[in-house]
């Protein structure tokens, strides 16, 4: 499979339509496209040979406002961020400086997993996903903004064992395409951002995309939106720096694309100069492994596809096609190059990948822009082959909801809260993870599981039920494992306090007093004002105060590893046991100090403390601007 049929485009091409009537079925299109999904908008782009047909932007960049999306809005594109990943290793593979199959441990030589199967891992195995490393996703919540999280996740591989012989099978793993860019920042000597800006995007022309945090006030760069229920609402901003190379935060826009598959549709030809060989762009097509696909909700049932260097190369609909797509959460993509007739589409969306049950798929609407560029009849790819199987006539009583009604608690310190959703007999669920919001509407099947919805798709979850009705937990579904169910007796002695700007929520026993200034509180416990506890927004990095005598100890409580010193402070009477706890959050973080008297300190930490650090949220806080 890869480029085998792509010597049939001239002749197609002779009998494609003319410019003007492609572009009026196209905008015609997609105009109806937006009509009939929730997303707030989304740009497109259809190139032929060398050629940009066509490139649009519909409905606005954020919803809410009139600010329309264009061709010039940057998005974040997700994995397919991975082929420009493969492009940028080729890069450096003509220079000589990497060899495709020499192993990781060459260019990063401490390397290592947790058998000894990872020294043979190779850099073609990472780019065709066949290394043997799985795919966990341990740095999805972080909220490190700095590019070195990258090299921290790749060296934590170490306590990771294979699950597969390396280059024998295929399994997609982000964490493959996170050790890819660490070899590229170790070979080119700059982080893996700027090798790719320099090398990859500059040369393309691609001057208003880019995965550098510190330019995406320049180029406009857009946060996307969150799923909810029944539509989307604007998402804050965010930055996933520990998996740049695997797509986590590349923003692109709709012409730059059509930049970037011109230059593939032209064998690496830009502006009349080769700026990759045809050779090594025939490599980034050929698939390094063949697999059988089963995606009944793509109305793809036994086809066969191969994975390539961030490409999936299949036989579908006719023909001979090379795709793939990219899910930021808040925002997506998909392209697809038809080998027959040498055309490429991209569609970029402001805002969450839909649920193909419910609304067009982005696989539907981009296969469909080739066939209207082509003059050919609308295609049913991308369109269920089945009915949605996570469905159900199953109603829950009325009377049950309130059983499922409060606050959540994973013992990781994810958070989340059911509701009832005001004036109508059905559940809510919000929760958030790490900089994620998640919203959801429980399709009960049964009083001990639901399908969680919203216009993403649905999962199933599972209630954790006493024989006499109670609800005790959740497990399934969503990030953090099992959930307990904070009991009615804890609800009525806690509280939760929230500065004047609404970013900080800390949680305190009900009894204590909090007073605020800004962002920073004290609070005591009313019935003994020498209990106190303070906490603040700090400047990332910063250790914690006390004296240097007291040693500095590393410990994870909740989603944060904080830095701690413990000592005794004053005399007599007037002597306190004082903690102070740091942690640091991209360029910003958090510090929280404790008093108490003489052996009492346990006592605090076990009541207050921790369970105050176990449900803190500093995702509002991360410094990613705007």
């Amino acid at each position: 499979m890869g480029f085998f049929r792509w010597g049939l485009a001239a002749s197609i091409l002779l009998t494609t339509p003319a410019s003007a009537q492609v572009a009026a079925r196209l905008d015609a299109f997609l105009k109806q496209h937006l009509a009939d999904i929730p997303n707030p908008g989304f740009s497109a782009v259809v190139v032929r040979g060398g050629e940009v047909i066509f490139q649009k932007g519909y409905g606005v960049e954020v919803a809410g406002t009139g600010r329309p999306m264009t061709a010039q809005s940057p998005v974040a594109i997700g994995s397919q961020t991975k082929s420009l990943t493969a492009v940028a290793m080729m890069r450096l593979v003509e220079r000589g400086a990497v060899d495709l199959d020499a192993p990781v441990v060459r260019y990063l030589p401490w390397f290592k997993t947790a058998d000894r199967r990872g020294s043979e891992i190779t850099i073609r195995m990472l780019l065709h996903n066949t290394s043997g490393i799985p795919s966990e996703d341990r740095g999805l919540f972080s909220q490190d903004t700095d590019e070195s999280a990258a090299e921290r996740e790749v060296r934590g591989l170490s306590r990771v064992p294979l699950v597969r012989a390396p280059g024998k099978s295929f399994e997609y793993s982000n964490e493959n395409w996170t050790v890819a860019g660490a070899v590229i920042a170790a070979v080119s000597g700059v982080p893996y951002s700027t090798f790719l800006e320099r090398e990859v995007l500059r040369p393309l022309g691609m001057t208003r995309s880019s995965t550098a945090l510190a330019r995406f006030p320049d180029i406009g760069a857009l946060w996307g939106h969150y799923a909810g229920a029944d539509g989307v609402r604007p998402a804050e901003p965010r930055f996933l720096a520990v998996a740049l190379a695997a797509g986590s935060e590349l923003r692109v826009t709709a012409e730059d694309m059509g930049r970037y598959l011109a230059m593939l549709l032209q064998r690496g030809r830009v502006g009349g100069e080769q700026f990759l060989s045809e050779r090594s762009v025939r490599e980034l097509f050929v698939p390094g492994s063949v697999t059988t696909v089963d995606m009944p909700d793509m109305g793809v049932m036994g086809g066969k596809a191969g994975y390539a260097m961030g490409w999936v190369v299949m036989e579908a609909d006719g023909r001979t096609i090379i795709q793939h797509g990219g899910d930021a959460v808040v925002m997506g993509s998909w392209t697809m190059i038809d080998t027959v007739t040498n055309t490429a589409a991209s569609i970029l969306y402001n805002g969450p990948t839909l649920d193909a049950y419910r609304y067009p798929s982005k696989v539907w609407v981009v296969n469909n822009l080739l066939h209207l560029a082509a003059g050919q009849p609308l295609s049913d790819l991308g369109r269920p082959k089945e009915l949605d199987p996570t469905r159900n006539d199953y109603e829950l009583p009325a009377r049950l909801l309130d059983r499922y009604v409060g606050t959540y608690l994973s013992a990781e310190g994810q958070r989340l809260t059911i509701r009832r959703d005001a004036g109508a007999d059905r559940l809510l669920l919000d929760m958030v993870a790490g900089p994620m919001r998640y919203g959801y509407a429980l399709d009960f099947a049964s009083e001990a599981s639901a399908v969680l919805r919203n216009i993403s798709g649905a999962v199933v979850t599972q209630f954790l039920v006493t024989p006499g009705g109670q609800v005790t937990g959740l497990a399934g579904g969503v990030p953090g494992g099992v959930y307990r169910k904070r009991s009615e007796a804890e609800a009525a002695k806690i509280q939760e306090a929230r500065s004047i700007s609404g970013r900080l929520t800390v949680q305190l026993p009900r009894r204590w007093t909090v007073r605020w200034d800004g962002d920073a509180f004290e609070a005591r416990d009313s019935a003994d004002s020498s209990m106190v506890v303070r906490g603040s927004v700090v400047g990332g990095g910063a250790a914690p105060p006390g004296p240097a005598a007291a040693p500095i100890r590393s410990e994870t409580i909740g989603r944060y590893e904080w830095s701690r010193r413990t000592w005794l402070d004053g005399q007599g009477p007037a002597t306190r046991q004082r903690i102070a706890l740091t942690t640091a959050l991209g360029g910003t973080g958090f510090r929280l100090e404790a008093a108490a008297p003489p052996g009492r300190l346990t006592a605090l930490l076990r009541d207050v403390v921790v369970p105050l650090l176990t449900t803190l949220e500093l995702g509002a806080f991360q410094a990613v601007g705007r």
